[in-house]
């Protein structure tokens, strides 16, 4: 096995420098996450996004499960939702 020359003063002061940034940096980023609400760790939910008003019922029919086939309101945000979707508007 080769000799390896020992670290030098310089290089072993700058391994230890990165070492307590990251460590400093690991330490702010976990106390940024420990102070956070829980309300701030969520995302927005999509019937709170006023700009899409079928959001409420596209949520209350994924709540139905199977039974939201049958409901004719169900069908109809799928429609809409389809239709804005898969709408040409604006595209190239």
């Amino acid at each position: 096995m080769p000799d390896v020359a020992p670290l030098s003063d310089q290089a072993r002061r700058a391994r230890y420098v990165l070492i307590a940034l990251g460590l400093g940096t690991l330490g702010a980023l976990a106390a940024a996450v420990a102070t956070q609400s829980p309300d701030d760790r969520r995302s927005p939910s999509m019937a709170s996004r006023s700009a899409y008003p079928i959001a409420a019922t596209l949520l209350r029919c994924q709540a139905l499960g199977d039974a939201a086939l049958a409901d004719s309101g169900c069908r109809a945000a799928w429609a809409e939702h389809r239709r804005r979707f898969l709408a040409r508007e604006g595209r190239p």
